[in-house]
């Protein structure tokens, strides 16, 4: 394999392989909602996500939180009907994994 190609196989393998395990991830967190509340108790993508965060470095946050927010849009609209309020889901967890690894830097 040329060296051209092999690098971009792995520049590209990384991002391939977290939207994936994303999804997966999400996946199951829609799996585990309690009917008629519709709440999932457990959320294994926020987990997956912040431990992602926590140890890439930040310059990495510009690949990997946009590739959240897709996969977790496609997750959500195979059980959700209105696109917005996928949208919505798909933009805060995200959101709010970004500003609690932002917070425990701080400590």
């Amino acid at each position: 394999m040329p060296m051209r190609s092999k690098r971009l196989f792995q520049t590209l393998t990384r991002p391939v392989l977290f939207a994936a395990a994303y999804y997966c991830a999400a996946r199951l967190g829609l799996m585990l909602i309690v009917h008629p509340e519709s709440v999932s108790v457990f959320w294994p993508a926020a987990g997956l996500l912040l431990g992602i965060l926590i140890v890439s470095r930040k310059r990495d946050w510009r690949w990997i939180l946009p590739l959240a927010v897709i996969s977790h849009f496609i997750a959500e609209m195979s059980i959700v009907v209105n696109p917005w309020l996928a949208a919505g889901f798909s933009l805060v967890e995200p959101l709010g994994a970004a500003l609690a690894v932002l917070l425990l830097q701080r400590i």
